[in-house]
């Protein structure tokens, strides 16, 4: 190589590192902001559920985690905001919570959809609000107690199924019956349980056959003596991937025949890809949110949560922040006609 043509290499060389060190600027310059801010304060995240559910697991042992991430270190602080199926949570951080970083919420999964579906009652913009991550992505499961005569799913398609639901809208109300139209199951909903330990304790009673739209991450969790037992049987699985852990189970997705039928499926399953998402007020200036969308990415992959999660029967399998932004961004741009007879659906009685 000539004198010339060395020269003019390192010439390259130079400007190339400082184009990168100019490119690190400004988040350098956001991380120190940030850092600046956050010290010495506490973060509040909000619980859209009663205290002993998933959500609220999920949220607290993020919560445990998340402050050694975001530089300043800050205290998280973990409290329940229960009502509306966190209805109230996602309008309160749209309208009334600080806008400034120090208050962020766990949010139903559905809350999205709802907002898309105009459900009554919701006030807030999914697609102006900072979604920060999800610790994994769900499967939802119809089951029966192992005393019901219903051993497959086959069986409900030639008798009446009780299963118990939560209220109108909720999961356990909704799937059970978008199952009898799509695929010709004959669940019986019987609505009015305050919750789902109520579900399951009727289940037990002999009151039920079964729930239809329970999580399997949450029986996983919170159920895994009945399933070591054989307690339940699980006949059905709902959601756009299948467990891998289910092998066996068919999948609804599976079992429509229709093309327009997939589509509303697929659009009401969507959000089960942000099983427990997190969620900041539309406010937060951005080199915060960069912060706490870092803060989840670091703390999916901390040992300490991961031997948490682990403990707790939890599976791990985030989606970014970036990624629930496309997630919710792509239930906008299903066809108008899909999204209203999953409107119809969802909501009959509106």
């Amino acid at each position: 190589m000539s004198g010339e043509m060395m020269r003019m290499a390192r010439l390259r060389s130079l400007w190339r590192c400082l184009l990168c060190a100019a490119m690190a600027l400004p988040f350098a310059g956001a991380a120190a902001g940030a850092a600046d801010f956050y010290a010495g304060k506490t973060i509040i995240v909000l619980i859209g559920y009663s205290p002993g559910g998933l959500y609220d697991i999920n949220a607290r042992l993020i919560a445990r985690y998340l402050g050694s991430h975001i530089p300043g270190k800050p205290t998280v602080q973990p409290e329940n905001m229960p009502g509306a199926g966190s209805r109230n949570l996602a309008n309160h951080l749209y309208t009334n919570a600080a806008q400034d970083g120090t208050v962020i919420g766990m949010v139903g999964r559905t809350i999205a959809l709802e907002a898309l579906l105009q459900y009554p009652g919701t006030r807030f913009d999914p697609l102006k609000m900072h979604w920060i991550g999800s610790p994994t992505r769900e499967v939802s499961t119809c089951v029966v107690w192992h005393t019901s005569p219903v051993m497959t799913l086959d069986d409900v398609m030639k008798r009446p199924t009780p299963v118990g639901a939560a209220g109108s809208g909720s999961e356990d109300d909704v799937f059970p019956r978008i199952m009898n139209e799509m695929i010709g199951t004959q669940f019986k909903v019987i609505n009015g349980y305050p919750g789902g330990n109520n579900i399951t304790q009727a289940m037990e009673g002999g009151e039920l056959d079964g729930r239809c739209g329970w999580s399997w991450g949450s029986i996983k969790s919170r159920a895994a003596d009945w399933l070591h037992d054989k307690k339940i049987r699980v006949i059905l699985q709902m959601g756009l991937d299948k467990a891998p852990d289910l092998p066996g189970v068919p999948s609804a997705l599976e079992l429509v025949k229709k093309a327009d039928d997939k589509q509303v499926l697929e659009l009401l399953f969507a959000p089960q890809r942000m099983a427990w998402p997190l969620v900041a007020p539309p406010g937060v200036p951005a080199d915060r949110v960069v912060m706490l969308r870092r803060a989840f990415d670091e703390t999916m992959k901390d040992a300490g949560y991961l031997a948490e999660a682990k403990k707790l029967s939890i599976d791990v399998d985030p989606l970014d922040g970036a990624g629930t932004d496309a997630l919710i961004a792509g239930l906008y741009k299903a066809p108008p006609a899909v999204v209203q007879r999953a409107r119809k659906l969802e909501f009959p009685n509106l």
